[in-house]
């Protein structure tokens, strides 16, 4: 084990696994096999094939009024097969418009979830790990941060 690393026991965590039926779709929620490291990480599937990443880093307290939440909904081409450019150039553009209003979809009724004063540095990483292109990710986000952040134990770091 690295010496480094702030979780030491992070490989020592079970995997919990749970399947709902969702409008007529079956959605497996799994906690505890990807983003080990992160303070709370959850995975979302469902039958199609579409597989996202929540991932939430909270971080040091800040001082000030401001409540740092950082959110981000991240799109990478891979997911659908696709890697544009040319042979030399192999990074991903700027955000799309559709991830930008899926970032702000997911900071709203999140945000609010936080407890009065909280100061603290917090990050919400949403990847789309693999889609199929026929579903929206938007409610997958705001639930999949919504798991996350309760996973991370919020109140812990006031």
């Amino acid at each position: 084990m690295i010496v480094a690393l702030k979780d030491k026991h992070a490989l020592d965590r079970a995997v919990v696994t749970k399947t709902y039926s969702i409008g007529g779709k079956n959605i497996t929620f799994e906690s505890g096999r990807l983003a080990l490291f992160a303070t709370g990480s959850i995975v979302i599937r469902d039958e199609a094939g579409n597989f996202l990443l929540t991932t939430c880093g909270i971080g040091n307290p800040k001082d000030g009024d401001f409540f740092p939440l950082t959110v981000e909904f991240q799109e990478k081409y891979y997911a659908n097969g696709k890697i544009g450019g040319n042979r030399f150039m192999k990074r991903e553009g700027r955000p799309s418009e559709a991830s930008i209003l899926n970032s702000r979809v997911i900071d709203r009724p999140i945000r609010p979830m936080f407890p009065k004063g909280t100061h603290t540095d917090t990050q919400i990483i949403s990847t789309i790990m693999s889609s199929s292109g026929t579903s929206d990710f938007g409610w997958y986000g705001i639930t999949g941060a919504s798991l996350s952040v309760m996973l991370a134990g919020v109140q812990e770091f006031e």
